[in-house]
């Protein structure tokens, strides 16, 4: 049989056994802490997602009633008064030993109808910014289409910095009707 001794530490050892397994272990916290910010993350971003989404479409919508009023309204009308039409230009292409000519019909797109007696006073000024940003192109980027884009881009750039002082609107956009490369 066992002695008294004998049995009291026993009892000690199953008494400390049992303190240790009761105890949750700092991996056991950090694993719960991850399930749990894994479960909010997969709830909160399809719910963000989602929102998102809603709020988008419900912008774009035609339902918006301040859209569909300003379309009901003639929109064709509406983009003829913006346009602002600039005499036929002829530019010398950079490094052809002016060889090769560019002839632009330029168009502008001008955010506000009052902005155009503004551009038809600087009229020489326009033109002549217009013929320098062309002429500064050569033959190749010309013919290349992103660099038509980069040009209409640095035509827009060039106005609105030439209008800005004098008054608030702008020129949105550029369009040829016409660009012939000889």
């Amino acid at each position: 049989m066992a002695t008294e001794d004998e049995v009291m530490e026993n009892d000690e050892e199953v008494a400390e056994n049992g303190k240790k397994e009761k105890k949750p272990s700092k991996g056991n916290k950090t694993t719960l802490i991850i399930i749990l910010m894994g479960f909010l993350v997969m709830t909160v971003t399809p719910l963000t997602t989602w929102l998102l989404v809603r709020s988008t479409a419900a912008a774009s919508s035609p339902e918006n009633p301040a859209e569909t009023a300003e379309e009901k309204e003639d929109p064709e009308k509406k983009a003829a008064e913006i346009l602002f039409a600039i005499d036929p230009l002829v530019v010398n292409i950079a490094e052809t030993r002016m060889t090769r000519i560019l002839r632009l019909e330029v168009h502008l797109v001008l955010s506000e109808q009052r902005l155009q007696p503004v551009l038809e006073e600087m009229m020489p000024i326009v033109k002549d910014r217009i013929m320098e940003i062309a002429g500064r192109r050569t033959l190749a980027e010309l013919e290349d289409g992103n660099s038509r884009i980069a040009l209409k881009r640095d035509i827009v750039l060039a106005l609105n910095d030439l209008v800005r002082n004098r008054m608030a609107g702008s020129i949105e956009d550029v369009a040829f009707s016409e660009f012939l490369i000889q």
